[in-house]
């Protein structure tokens, strides 16, 4: 294959078969839409074109069979039905696979052949015969030899694009009017046609088409361009891109199309954003130097540098930035094979699809949200008769939601089923094994909510191929952990659950709250920082072996990070005021982090530790800071669990009625109480 020309292909091609995943499960909705049915059509007719003009037999022969049953559909000569869908969907799954294949410069395997029967035979089921795409006006092949070009001084208006009835006639004369190679035993003829046969008839359609003269219709071509008759008819649609002449339609334009885009391989961008972030923390080094001289000059000078290299900054990372339907995009296809397999009514709602993230969250983010929407559909969503003997309507709603807060994006999947009882939650935690009855009653509804993210944590009693093994939803939040976000849910019984999704707009460069303990610099995730405290520490109190302080009347677990990473006395914090970092471990989940000092806020760049250290507990890699140090970056949720049951120091607590607890964390609870009362010790 010519390298060029199947990048040009791999690109166009991936683009509408993109939409088409989309498209499909619509048009099962819409059967009545012509445009939808029309642009369907469309999509698997220009991949099929552009297949055969690399000689993609095997592709071509899908395409096509699929392309044959939407032209039934669009003329109204057979109607929509599941079954219909089930064989053009599993078609779109082999032109995918086949699609993959081509990426890698190989031919593809052909498809089952009693699926492309099981289409054709599909297609003939109407009420007349099927046919090949009818143009506007139908006519001979095109001439094999190009019209001569009009002249530059032709008056505005006379050079028209190529229509696309005019585009359809041509990919006919390179595949065969009404039927596709093999589709009648002729295997070979899409590799029959060469790439001179393809420029010849291109030039000549587009030459036509500049001289008014309907390359469908109209005679052979004489060298005179005005004794052409300009045909009257209705201005047709623009052609599709990969047949579009490089001329303006409007003469006083006139001039070849400037391509504004570029195609860059995403491992550019990737070394790219790397360099930025070096630059940004030569940058923090310099604004931090600056503040300890008085040379103004200098510091004017790494002022500007500091305005440059953020808006450096931003610039690359927007060429990073996707829209979030690139993650939403699939999920029309797996909602709709879901209902069909389960027997359920859902309609899939999105909103925000045009909000932008980094690529690699976009793809990081595609396997746990296809759990959790599953999870939707099957544990969510009731059967229709459940849904109407409780006053619902049958079909059942899941709503995919994308927005914009400041430096994060947040990702919502909401359904109106039936939701979740805490009740219930609390008795499948205990029965698991994964807490004692006093420890699960102690737990916050919303704490309850949240043990599904437990390993091993599933309320269903029968294993299928959806769901059921207690695992996917702790691979949620562990995965989305790695990403610095955050999962939280949100459900009231017999109303719905909401599923929660916080994550930042790029991993590349992480903004973080700089602290000191035993003299050493640690970088805490901004993310996950929610307030910051200078307190006296002695109304601290000692509940179920956890050191406990009561902040707007809640009750936040309270640790000493310095005695977590060395063997230290803490009475020293009990005897003054202490900073302390409250964090948000999940979303309904704050602890209190003992820190001995603050530096500020800084943006960093991850690096990974050395294969030494790269398996500390807690550790999420490492930065160089602004002074030129090196700080490690605690990974919050790793730090929770790798820390939050060592033995702590014993140390006698006094509270304000004179009552004596000891500080053991030995025992501590698997999740951490929530206590209303103030009092409660």
């Amino acid at each position: 294959m010519d390298e060029e020309i199947l990048q040009d292909f791999i690109v166009e091609a991936g683009e509408i078969i993109e939409n088409l995943n989309e498209q499909l499960v619509q048009i099962e909705k819409t059967p009545d839409d012509k445009d939808l049915l029309n642009a369907i059509f469309r999509g698997f007719h220009t991949v099929k074109g552009g297949a055969g003009f690399l000689q993609l037999t095997n592709l071509v022969n899908i395409c096509h069979a699929a392309e044959s049953l939407f032209d039934e559909l669009r003329n109204a000569r057979i109607a929509m039905s599941p079954d219909l869908m089930d064989a053009v969907l599993q078609a779109y799954d082999e032109i995918t696979s086949m699609f993959d294949t081509v990426k890698n410069a190989q031919q593809p395997d052909p498809a089952p052949q009693e699926l492309i029967d099981r289409l054709h035979a599909l297609a003939a089921g109407g009420a007349a015969p099927a046919a090949a795409p009818t143009a506007a006006a139908p006519a001979p092949e095109p001439t094999p030899a190009p019209a001569p070009v009009p002249e530059p001084a032709a008056p505005a208006g006379d050079v028209d694009d190529i229509t696309e009835d005019e585009f359809e006639a041509l990919l006919d004369q390179l595949h065969g009017k009404g039927h596709a190679p093999g589709a009648e035993g002729d295997e070979n003829k899409a590799a029959d046609a060469t790439d001179a046969d393809f420029d010849k008839m291109l030039a000549t359609a587009q030459s036509e088409a500049a001289k008014h003269a309907a390359p469908a219709a109209a005679p052979a071509p004489t060298p005179a361009p005005a004794a052409a008759p300009k045909p009257a008819a209705p201005a047709a649609k623009p052609a599709a891109p990969a047949a579009k002449p490089a001329g303006k339609t409007d003469a006083a334009k006139a001039g070849p199309e400037v391509d504004t885009t570029v195609r860059v391989e995403t491992q550019v961008l990737d070394d790219i954003m790397n360099l930025v972030g070096e630059l940004v923390l030569v940058r923090n080094r310099l604004v931090n130097m600056a503040s300890r001289r008085s040379d103004q000059d200098m510091s004017k000078a790494i002022s500007n540098l500091d305005v440059v290299t953020l808006e450096l900054q931003n610039s690359v990372m927007k060429t990073r930035m996707q829209p979030v339907k690139k993650v939403f995009g699939r999920f029309p296809r797996v909602v709709r094979d879901l209902a069909r397999k389960l027997g359920k009514k859902i309609e899939l709602r999105m909103e925000g699809e045009d909000t932008e993230l980094d690529k690699n969250l976009v793809d990081a983010l595609a396997d746990p949200m296809v759990h959790m929407v599953r999870n939707c559909c099957d544990h969510g969503i009731e059967d229709p008769k459940e849904r109407v003997a409780v006053g619902k309507p049958e079909t059942g709603v899941v709503l995919l939601r994308a927005s914009q807060q400041g430096d994060h994006i947040l990702l919502q999947i909401t359904d109106d089923g039936q939701g979740m009882d805490p009740d219930i939650l609390r008795t499948v935690a205990v029965k698991k094994g994964l807490m004692d009855e006093g420890a699960a009653d102690r737990l916050s509804d919303s704490e309850a909510l949240n043990l599904i993210f437990a390993p091993g944590f599933s309320t269903n009693t029968e294993i299928t191929d959806i769901s059921g093994r207690g695992v996917g939803m702790d691979v949620v939040k562990t995965n989305i952990s790695k990403l610095n976000g955050t999962v939280n849910v949100i459900s009231t019984y017999g109303k719905g659950t909401t599923i929660e999704i916080k994550v930042p707009l790029t991993l590349a460069i992480l903004p973080t709250l700089m602290i000191s303990v035993s003299n050493r610099t640690f970088a805490l995730p901004l993310t996950s920082v929610s307030e910051i405290f200078y307190l006296d520490l002695d109304s601290m109190r000692n509940v179920d072996g956890l050191n406990t302080i009561v902040i707007r009347d809640k009750a936040i677990p309270l640790f000493f990070l310095k005695q977590w990473f060395e063997k230290v006395s803490i009475k020293e914090y009990l005897e003054n005021k202490a900073h302390i970092v409250l964090v948000q471990v999940s979303a309904a989940q704050l602890v209190g982090f003992v820190v001995d000092e603050l530096l500020g806020q800084e943006e960093v760049v991850i690096k990974p530790l050395d294969e030494i250290l790269r398996h500390t507990p807690g550790m999420a890699g490492a930065t160089i800071t602004s002074d030129g140090g090196i700080a490690l970056i605690l990974d919050i949720p790793g730090l929770m669990r790798a820390y939050a049951h060592k033995d702590a120091e014993r140390v006698p607590l006094q509270t304000d009625k004179h009552v004596e607890h000891e500080q053991n964390t030995e025992n501590a609870p698997a999740s951490i109480p929530e206590i209303t009362n103030n009092n409660e010790e």
